[in-house]
């Protein structure tokens, strides 16, 4: 999944929002961001491993893996946007 800078932001609010515990925010979230399509992004991140779904609980969670993917994005540098940001500070 490549995620545009817009969705990147989108994407890992609605991961903050699962690092919570709150499932039912995270999908609120998700089809705020990405409408109808938000089931396919639920997807690829349950493929890649970063949410997993909980039967029992009927919710979302967020994984090992997704706590390290979410660090990782929240610290990435976004070319372009960053460049602009220094520029003006």
């Amino acid at each position: 999944m490549v995620a545009t800078i817009d969705s990147r932001a989108h994407l890992i609010h609605a991961l903050e929002v699962l690092l919570t515990g709150d499932s039912a925010r995270f999908e609120d979230a998700l089809w705020i961001a990405f409408g109808d399509d938000w089931t396919g992004v639920v997807q690829r991140l349950r493929g890649r491993k970063i949410v997993r779904y909980r039967s029992k609980e009927d919710d979302y969670a967020l994984t090992k893996h997704g706590r390290a993917v979410l660090i990782q994005s929240r610290n990435a540098r976004v070319p372009g946007k960053d460049d602009i940001a220094q520029q003006t500070a």
